[in-house]
């Protein structure tokens, strides 16, 4: 789809047959070299009130796929905006390819306009394909602005072999927000809605090429029972603040460094500038870590 708009909305539901097997999913596609502001060059996927995406190999990819399986690089900047839906059992949830918004007078940068609230990302025991285990809820590989507001990342499938619970969000050298939602229409907010990742390997995932350009503010967000709650490396000026972490148990990885294989709420690794503030930290266990750091500068 390029330069149309899908809207599934009230409940509507986008699935495979008989809900026994996977399906491609839906592909986006935008114009690389085009604002988002720009009427007519980038598809939209809008999502709302209880629209669900299940079954899917990847629910949504912001790009065009090749018939070889390689991607069109050209046809980047798909939006997507989703309030209030479901993405359930997708082996891949939303992948974001890279893509620089710009205002359409000016080409000053600008934030994506794909934005994710009250959102639930999911696992469930109704998962059709457990030799091919879920792999992420959302991939974000060099795009900024993108907003996770009151969204929940979980696995509840009752039944999990070790290391294959999957991961929340997927950053590479990408900018972007993880909060709560307010639901109220004054300031300071009196009802909100937190962000939740819960029994995941990693719950976000932050990596950098260049720690100028990767960047994660995380705020407001529980952290339940992960493997490993927040990993970032190479980005900086992350602000992790507010945030609940109830440390998840152990699970067997290869690695040869002790704290690789044990759980964490927090790991930061080749970063500077950085907020880390009004965090709780659980664990039960006594042999898991609350906070991992590594070579980080000591002005931060």
């Amino acid at each position: 789809m390029q330069g149309g708009t899908l809207i599934v909305e009230d409940g509507g539901r986008l699935s495979s047959v008989c809900n026994e097997n996977s399906w491609r999913g839906i592909e986006v596609w935008g114009t690389k070299n085009a604002s988002q502001l720009t009427p007519g060059t980038q598809g939209i996927v809008e999502l709302k009130n209880g629209a669900i995406i299940e079954n899917a190999l990847q629910a949504i990819c912001t790009i065009k796929t090749n018939p070889d399986g390689s991607f069109d690089w050209n046809y980047t900047g798909g939006i997507v905006k989703a309030d209030g839906a479901v993405f359930r059992n997708n082996k891949n949830g939303v992948w974001f390819g890279p893509y620089e918004n710009k205002h359409p007078i000016t080409g000053n940068p600008m934030t994506n306009v794909s934005y994710f609230k009250n959102c639930t990302f999911e696992t469930t025991n109704a998962y059709v394909n457990p030799i091919n285990p879920p792999n992420e809820f959302v991939g974000l590989y060099m795009v900024q602005g993108i907003r996770f507001l009151g969204c929940t990342f979980q696995n509840i499938a009752t039944i999990t072999p070790p290391g294959t619970k999957g991961n929340g969000i997927n950053a590479f050298d990408a900018r972007f927000t993880v909060d709560e939602l307010c639901l109220s229409p004054i300031y300071p907010c009196t009802s909100v809605i937190p962000s939740t990742f819960k029994n995941l390997n990693y719950g976000v995932y932050v990596q950098g090429s260049n720690a100028a350009v990767a960047n994660a503010q995380i705020n407001n967000t529980d952290f339940d029972n992960n493997f490993k709650g927040v990993f970032i490396r190479s980005a900086n000026n992350c602000v992790v603040s507010n945030n609940n972490f109830n440390v998840g148990a152990n699970i067997f990885e290869y690695s040869p460094q002790p704290f690789e294989h044990k759980a964490y709420g927090l790991y930061m690794e080749s970063s500077t500038g950085f907020t880390v503030e009004n965090n709780s930290f659980e664990t039960s266990p006594s042999n898991l870590y609350g906070i991992v750091v590594k070579n980080l500068d000591k002005k931060a």
